[in-house]
């Protein structure tokens, strides 16, 4: 599977990590955030166009701070990480 997403490039990398468990939970948050912008203008006698333009921004913002967070974090940690199984090319031991 990964060997296949590098050849994909970065627009494959980045519809990968669209699949991933802490994007979808990203996702539903931005959602969450949306909805609870939208019904506090609502409920501010706000017009209709406000509340729901005001939803679409909560949710906006909240992706994109929660996306460019998460990003970060992975390209931090990218150097750190190391792989706990043997390579491709090595043998692994064991009883065959």
């Amino acid at each position: 599977m990964h060997a296949q997403v590098e050849r994909l490039g970065m627009w494959g990398n980045i519809l990968h990590g669209t699949t991933t468990a802490p994007a979808l939970v990203g996702v539903v948050d931005a959602v969450v955030a949306g909805a609870l912008t939208a019904v506090v203008l609502l409920g501010s006698d706000a017009p209709l166009e406000v509340g729901l333009s005001g939803g679409a921004v909560g949710f906006a913002v909240v992706f994109g701070l929660g996306s460019r967070l998460s990003f970060r974090q992975a390209i931090r940690a990218g150097g750190r990480r190391s792989p706990r199984f043997p390579a491709q090319s090595q043998e692994v031991a064991g009883p065959r």
